[in-house]
């Protein structure tokens, strides 16, 4: 019986209350069956840190979330990480943010505009309708170029990542972000069963 979900992503620890806020939908239907629900940022480690969670939490319903960093398929993950997952690992288990996250930032540009103030040129970002498919480099580029002149200053990862994440609108997200809704439609269900 599943105890709680545990989401094990790239980032900083920082994003923790970042993932948290975002994925509130996720978190207040766990609440709703008595699940406890933590977002676990785990660095450079996530693979391994999940790894080590289907053991110490095998009660848990355990989720692995990637940058996808290129276009990464959940066998060139184990390619990639020489990972030989346990037989409980399936596909479901694995969603990826695409290309990196700051793509779901891309999606919500309301949101970036009333975070960084009227100094944002959202013009400077990559245009397309599915936020996934543009470019990493793109996607780093067009947030500096588009925060450089503004009061909180040049995007970083780290100083504003967790705040403009728990601020972002999902559904704004799942709408330009398969994989985003993607990974919302899996864990509902999940917590629906």
């Amino acid at each position: 019986m599943v105890t709680e979900v545990r989401i094990y992503c790239e980032g900083d620890k920082k994003l923790r209350r970042g993932f948290s806020e975002f994925l509130k939908e996720v978190r207040d239907a766990a609440g709703r069956r008595r699940l406890g629900f933590q977002c676990i940022p785990c660095g450079a480690e996530p693979v391994r840190d999940f790894c080590i969670a289907l053991r110490s939490h095998s009660e848990a319903f355990n989720v692995l979330l990637l940058d996808q960093d290129g276009h990464l398929s959940f066998e060139g993950l184990q390619k990639r990480n020489d990972w030989r997952p346990p037989r409980e690992v399936s596909e479901d288990k694995v969603h990826w943010m695409v290309q990196v996250m700051e793509s779901w930032f891309l999606a919500d540009v309301e949101t970036l505009r009333e975070y960084y103030g009227p100094e944002f040129a959202s013009d400077r970002l990559p245009a397309h309708p599915n936020v996934e498919d543009a470019p990493k480099t793109d996607v780093e580029r067009g947030l500096k170029e588009a925060t450089r002149r503004t009061r909180k200053g040049q995007y970083h990862k780290t100083a504003h990542a967790p705040d403009l994440l728990a601020k972002l609108r999902p559904d704004h997200v799942r709408a330009r972000a398969p994989h985003c809704r993607t990974l919302f439609e899996s864990l509902l269900a999940v917590l629906a069963d």
